[in-house]
């Protein structure tokens, strides 16, 4: 912030490369909350993108998603953090040519400055000494932004032009518009000749089809003439009947020769897909009188019902003469208010309605071309680099692995200087316990665990030896028992701890179980019998398996109460035990980091390093009684 400061109050703009979305929601909060609070009016802060708008509105609609601070102010005061005061949206480099001239901090896209508004306005500000550039993140390998960079760390002196290359659109004019006119015209003369080639190939193949359909019925059996047309009557009949039958046929008649329409005509009385038989002495249907009992629908056809229709239709014909009488006379007088109303609406004055706003003409596409233009820039502005890509620092990774409190920790991925400083800091902070591995590069490492862990089922009898004690939810005991395999109800083997019977416990003997008669042969017996024992194995029987199994179990019981320490299970908090001291009726509190009870009789301190937990006091009732609380609420 200093160095932007410095930059404008010289006089100078200041560049900032970023991103259109995303952590500039970040810089524009922070600029907006300095600009209010120094009062940096008269310094212009702009947002030169061409989403400038979509990504301010989409911010004010989002504040749920943004910090607890912004959240928290949008609830208590209504203040949206996104209403800026100071800062001006631009969407091109016209609108930022079109504000007031002064020192201006731009954030314009994008953050490599490979393209976009940031590149150039880099290459119109980068050979200006007064005007500062602040690079947000490192750039990618490669990019404008990554030899910017570069370059910035050697002196003045010693540093080399850069080449740009700068990609702009630029309007047609002069010869080459008149060539790009000509071609969209003769483009668009090639598209109606191909639509006109298309409908007229359309056109014939309809006149092909009806060429064929016409050939077909002439050339096709007409079948049984039912009422044929007499000769007299078809030369009597009118154009306008002739076109009336062929258009209740559905037929348009041909001009010129007039075979199709006679013919059409002389079949319309036909049977469509009757073929007489050829011995056919009299037609199948002599005549068409049509006289049914029921219609179509399965009634019966009344005819008094049609007459009476008949008798209603006459009566509404004559009444309809007498109203015309009627209006007749009416006639004139309603002529008369005609006319008068007509002349008022012409001496009137003529009122015009007010016609829609036209439609706005269609702007007219502009032509316009690439053109790309090599540049040599010599960078003498200044230029400010700062991380803000959001990584975890040195200090921010040593904190959140002391809060995980792994049991191993692998390094990988950095420098080896980097890696060393990690690795020593982590040792100290994370104590002698935690495994911390620095491989090389191409060094393979062993993660897996050296404990393995199988999931078992408890049997009822085992669970009612064992003792077991609640902590955090969970029940937590010690567990001596044989796993066997049963069938559960779904008829599947699975493992089961149970509790060692009796009788294989028994089996356990002085320095272990001793097989076969239970008598000492002599030395010439035993020797015979190991012989024949390295000779020839033999297959141990049931019993000798049982007892072995017991053998084994009895043996592991031994070590494991012998090994049997106690064990305090969850995270034991001089504060919680207060309370559990308390609700026993003893009282206690905090002097020097340790919890004094009973008036300094028994103290008990937990030792920050470690989980070691002392409890310390002259052997009495009350010690024993403070110790006896203490194993009970923590102990296992």
């Amino acid at each position: 912030m200093k160095a932007i400061l410095s930059a404008v109050r010289r006089d100078g703009n200041v560049l900032v490369p970023i991103d259109p979305a995303g952590r500039v929601l970040e810089l524009l909060l922070l600029l907006e909350e300095r600009w209010a609070k120094q009062q940096l009016g008269a310094y212009q802060l702009v947002l030169l993108t061409t989403v400038a708008y979509n990504t301010l509105e989409f911010a004010r609609s989002h504040l749920e998603w943004m910090g607890e601070n912004v959240g928290r102010n949008f609830d208590t005061g209504r203040l949206n953090a996104f209403n800026t005061r100071y800062l001006t949206l631009c969407h091109s480099v016209e609108e930022l040519n079109a504000l007031r001239p002064g020192p201006k901090v731009v954030l314009a896209s994008f953050g490599s400055l490979e393209c976009g508004y940031a590149r150039l306005l880099f290459t119109k500000w980068a050979e200006d000494p007064k005007n500062l550039i602040v690079l947000t993140d490192r750039g990618a390998p490669g990019s404008l932004s990554r030899r910017v960079r570069v370059e910035s760390e050697k002196p003045p002196g010693a540093r080399q032009t850069l080449d740009v290359s700068l990609s702009r659109r630029v309007p047609l004019i002069g010869e080459e518009l008149d060539e790009w006119r000509a071609k969209r015209r003769d483009e668009r003369v090639a598209k109606q000749q191909q639509a006109e080639a298309t409908t007229k190939k359309t056109q014939e193949g309809h006149l092909e089809l009806e060429e064929e359909a016409a050939e077909a019925i002439q050339t096709e059996p007409t079948g049984m003439e039912i009422d044929a047309i007499p000769a007299a009557a078809a030369a009597t009949e009118t154009p306008a009947a002739a076109a009336a039958a062929e258009s209740l046929l559905g037929v348009a008649q041909i001009s010129g020769s007039n075979t199709r329409a006679k013919s059409l005509r002389r079949g319309r009385c036909l049977v469509d897909g009757f073929t007489p038989a050829p011995g056919a002495a009299a037609p199948m249907f002599p005549d068409e009188t049509w006289n049914p009992a029921v219609d179509d629908f399965g009634e019966e056809v009344d005819v008094s019902v049609f007459a009476r229709a008949v008798s209603e239709s006459q009566r509404a014909e004559h009444d309809g003469k007498a109203d015309a009488a009627i209006a007749q006379a009416e006639g004139a007088t309603k002529t008369f208010v005609d006319a008068e109303n007509a002349l008022r609406k012409r001496e009137a004055p003529l009122k015009k309605s007010i016609p829609p706003p036209a439609p706005p003409p269609m702007p007219e596409e502009a032509p316009d071309k690439m053109v790309c233009e090599d540049l040599k820039i010599i960078l003498r502005a200044a230029v400010h680099a700062c991380d803000y890509e959001g990584r975890a620092d040195g200090r921010s990774v040593r904190t959140l692995l002391q809060r995980v409190e792994p049991r191993r920790v692998v390094l990988v991925h950095g420098t080896e200087h980097n890696t060393a400083y990690l690795h020593k800091s982590l040792a100290q902070a994370l104590g002698p316990h935690v495994r911390i591995d620095s491989p090389d590069v191409g060094e393979t490492i062993e993660c897996t665990s050296d404990v393995a862990t199988y999931g078992l089922e408890l049997s009822q009898d085992l669970i009612q030896k064992t003792r077991l004690r609640e902590c955090a939810g969970y029940q937590v005991g010690w567990v001596d028992g044989v796993v066997v395999f049963r069938e559960n109800a779904n008829g599947e083997s699975v493992p089961v701890l149970t509790a060692p019977t009796e009788e294989t416990v028994g089996l356990l003997g002085d320095g272990g179980f001793r097989g076969g008669s239970g008598r000492d042969d002599d030395d010439e017996n035993t020797n015979e019998n190991d012989e024949k024992a390295h000779k020839a194995p033999t297959t141990p029987s049931r019993r000798e398996t049982a007892a072995s199994a017991g053998t084994l179990v009895s043996m592991a019981t031994a070590a494991s109460v012998q090994r049997r320490e106690s064990a305090f299970v969850g995270d034991l908090k001089l504060t919680d035990f207060k309370i559990v001291l308390a609700s026993h009726g003893i009282g206690a509190e905090f002097k020097g980091g340790a919890l004094v009870c009973l008036g300094g009789a028994v103290c008990v301190r937990k030792s920050f390093d470690s989980e070691n937990l002392t409890v310390e006091g002259a052997l009495s009732d009350d010690f024993y009684k403070v110790r006896s609380i203490l194993y009970q609420a923590y102990q296992i």
